[in-house]
């Protein structure tokens, strides 16, 4: 024997009427309604992933457009050499910083002007911190302009706006070393540190001719 369900329909107050369904029936009812409810789930993620791929795919080239014209070139070339007296002196009076090991090599196959240095506090328990440019000279005249790292503007030849130095931090010492491409092999190196209230605590020349 086949069993049947009895399916009752109740109103606000009363019972409205009521009908036998076959298990069978019932069952397939069930099945198609699940299967329905999958369906409509599976489409609905898809969707969603859809539109959030074309958005991410959209913005992309946007970003990239973005970086690309707020990122200035990090090397400047001073055209404009002017002499070798400076008008801004080294300030030692609140961090004893020195420079020692220095090492300059230029690369060229690469065409690129190597360097390392220690940088080291004299201070005691006190941490300094601040702002580091280095800037490449030739000493023949009409040579060709001055290379500044990172990109700044010189005043006298020396770094007009400090925040444009790259920041370092340290309490006893701290290695620094980069790289610069340039395709003129230069005559010497001027290291200038700031602190972080725009004040030249350390200038240091090296010759990097022989290096």
């Amino acid at each position: 024997m086949k069993k049947k369900y009895t399916i009752i329909v109740i109103g606000d107050k009363r019972r409205i009427g009521s009908f036998e369904i076959k298990a069978a029936t019932l069952i397939m009812t069930l099945s198609v309604m699940i299967g329905l409810v999958l369906i409509l789930v599976t489409f609905f993620m898809i969707g969603t992933y859809t539109i959030k791929e074309m958005a991410a795919k959209i913005d992309s080239p946007n970003r990239q457009m973005t970086s690309a014209t707020q990122q200035p070139e990090n090397v400047s070339r001073v055209t404009d050499r002017p002499g070798d007296k400076d008008s801004l002196l080294p300030d030692t009076s609140s961090h004893k910083l020195t420079i020692e090991n220095f090492q300059a090599h230029y690369d060229s196959g690469k065409k690129l002007i190597r360097y390392k240095f220690l940088l080291k506090n004299q201070s005691e328990d006190t941490a300094v911190s601040g702002h580091i440019f280095v800037i490449l000279k030739s000493d023949v005249p009409g040579s060709g302009p001055w290379l500044v790292f990172p990109k700044t503007v010189l005043n006298d030849g020396t770094p007009k706006n400090f925040k444009d130095g790259d920041p370092f931090f340290i309490s006893k010492y701290k290695i620094i070393q980069n790289r610069i491409p340039t395709h003129t092999i230069y005559d010497s190196i001027m290291i200038y540190v700031f602190s972080n209230s725009g004040n030249l605590i350390l200038k240091n020349s090296f010759n990097i001719r022989s290096s």
